[in-house]
């Protein structure tokens, strides 16, 4: 039997890149707590909303990922000022912050 061989023309890929940033991100008061919406992105898997009390600060992860960002996410009301913002994920990388 012949050998076979398997081989990747490697110019024929398209590069791998991040999505870009969402944009439109609003954040609302509901009775169950703050919803969040955006924009959604061409090529974006998922997406990540962070939150701060500073609007500089290292902002952590507060409510998972979404699929959409026309459905939005709801996380509990915290007291004080917060500071929030939104990024698009895909399996090549995450998007910049966006507020």
């Amino acid at each position: 039997m012949p050998a076979r061989s398997a081989f990747l023309l490697v110019g024929d890929l398209a590069p791998c890149a991040a999505p870009a940033s969402p944009t439109g991100l609003r954040v609302a008061r509901e009775p169950a707590g703050l919803r969040f919406t955006w924009a959604n992105v061409a090529g974006a898997a998922d997406y990540v909303v962070r939150e701060d009390v500073a609007p500089t600060g290292a902002f952590e992860t507060i409510t998972g990922v979404a699929a959409s960002g026309t459905t939005g996410l709801t996380a509990p009301v915290p007291g004080g000022q917060r500071f929030y913002l939104v990024s698009s994920r895909n399996a090549c990388g995450e998007s910049p912050l966006r507020n």
